[in-house]
């Protein structure tokens, strides 16, 4: 290296460490961290990935304060007749913004706890936030429309900032044949038919059960079948639909004056008396589902309390049962009929 070049390298490190001192001396004095350098893989190996930031849950919060437009709906009912125990919605069907609901309690105290799937919660999510953009006022607008007969019907929202939740939707005895709802109209009838819809999906009659629960067995005693429940009867007091065949795709119903008996593919449901509709052509009855093929587990049983419900207009039935099954899970499938249709049963089961 000759002098020139020599002389030029030294020149080069003096600048070289003027700039880096003026730059971890910036921000008024106070020195900045500077980065590490990057980690450079060895030949052959990968190179060294950053661990990705968590992604926001998709489960609603149970804070009240989590950003949803509501905390609680509730819906609760009274019948004329009947017993509270049979009346559907008597003991209070609430639905909480982190997608649990709580049937109950009853005067005993029961309570039976639940969670709604996603469609379910995105379904009142959706019908509370719009009614949360509304100004709902203090007077009611009252219609006439669909109605249950002698039922009262009531749907409450509990905002965030309130203490006591406002009844945006009723149904009372002495108006039968209106819904009177707060704000525009839409979006609360919107949300009681909705809510009314889970209700009638997960509200267990009787409630409270009646039978309580067995005493676990000790080793010396044997396992007996679960109990089968038993067929119920129509909850909608009204006209009995017609008498015959009804059937559709992987459904065929026998309605007789004393019972009304669905056959499924691989499952059945029964009915103790006919179906009646109210003067809508509404109907909502409980009664049995069974599964039937499949594996059998002997002391687990097939048979699950179930509500059939929909409506009846120019011999076209549109039905809906629910259930829920044996591992908790909530199970709901829709149907359509004619009356004198002998429905399409293809799949076959092995008993």
């Amino acid at each position: 290296m000759n002098p020139f070049q020599k002389r030029w390298l030294e020149l080069s490190l003096i600048c070289t460490s003027i700039v880096l001192g003026q730059a971890a001396c910036s921000n008024n004095g106070v020195s900045e961290p500077v980065p590490p350098p990057p980690v450079i893989p060895a030949p052959g190996t990968a190179s060294p990935t950053p661990a990705p930031s968590p992604s926001p849950s998709a489960s609603p919060s149970s804070s009240p304060s989590s950003g949803f437009a509501w905390n609680q709906v509730s819906e609760q009912t009274e019948c004329e007749t009947g017993t509270p125990n049979s009346c559907l919605g008597f003991y209070g069907f609430t639905v909480e913004n982190d997608g649990t609901y709580e049937i109950g309690p009853s005067p005993s105290g029961f309570v039976l706890h639940g969670t709604l799937n996603a469609s379910e919660f995105a379904m009142i999510n959706r019908d509370a936030t719009q009614l949360s953009t509304e100004t709902l006022g203090s007077d009611y607008t009252c219609e006439s429309g669909q109605f249950t007969p002698g039922v009262q019907d009531n749907v409450g929202v509990l905002f965030p900032g309130e203490s006591t939740g406002t009844v945006v939707y009723q149904q009372e005895l002495a108006t039968q044949g209106s819904n009177c709802f707060l704000g525009a109209g839409p979006n609360a009838l919107q949300l009681h038919t909705d809510m009314h819809a889970l209700l009638t999906e997960l509200y267990t009659l009787p409630f409270p059960p009646s039978a309580s629960p067995s005493p676990s067995p000790s080793p010396s005693e044997s396992i007996s079948p679960s109990p089968s429940p038993s067929p119920s009867a129509s909850t909608i007091s009204g006209t009995p639909i017609q008498n015959g065949t009804w059937g559709g795709n992987h459904v065929r119903l026998t309605e007789t004056s004393t019972s009304a008996k669905f056959t499924f593919e691989c499952a059945s449901g029964q009915i103790q008396g006919p179906i009646t509709v109210n003067a809508s052509g509404q109907f909502s009855a409980t009664g049995i589902y069974t599964l039937r093929g499949g594996i059998q587990i002997q002391g687990v049983s097939q048979q699950f309390p179930a509500t059939f419900s929909g409506s009846v207009e120019d011999g076209t039935m549109d039905l809906t049962v629910a259930y829920t099954d044996g591992a908790g899970h909530h199970q709901r499938t829709q149907y359509q009929l004619d009356l004198g249709d002998n429905g399409i049963l293809s799949q076959l089961c092995i008993e």
